[in-house]
């Protein structure tokens, strides 16, 4: 079970539309929720789209020809980046990995 939502600095994502999915839930379910970078995007982006009702809401990067630009691309030092973690063990994030 998670406690919160995490949505990390990535650019692109996987699927934006799972990101996008993901960041609903968590508003309609009252989830606690952090959006860092990519991720705090990626909320103005649902919510202008599923609240406001701004279908065409895009961010440049990911759509630059969007009619409805609502985020210009970033310049950020960790864009593109690969990180590996080492999870220690008995620690409650290598526990919560542990339970998937």
């Amino acid at each position: 079970m998670f406690q919160a939502l995490w949505s990390v600095p990535t650019r692109p994502y996987k699927s934006m539309q799972g990101a996008l999915n993901g960041i609903r839930f968590e508003r309609e379910h009252k989830v606690p929720f952090l959006g860092t970078c990519g991720g705090f995007q990626h909320m103005i982006i649902e919510f202008a789209r599923n609240v406001l009702e701004f279908s065409e809401a895009d961010p440049a990067e990911e759509n630059p020809t969007s009619s409805l630009l609502l985020v210009a691309p970033l310049t950020c030092s960790v864009s593109e980046k690969t990180h590996t973690f080492t999870l220690t063990q008995g620690s409650k994030f290598a526990d919560m990995y542990d339970n998937f």
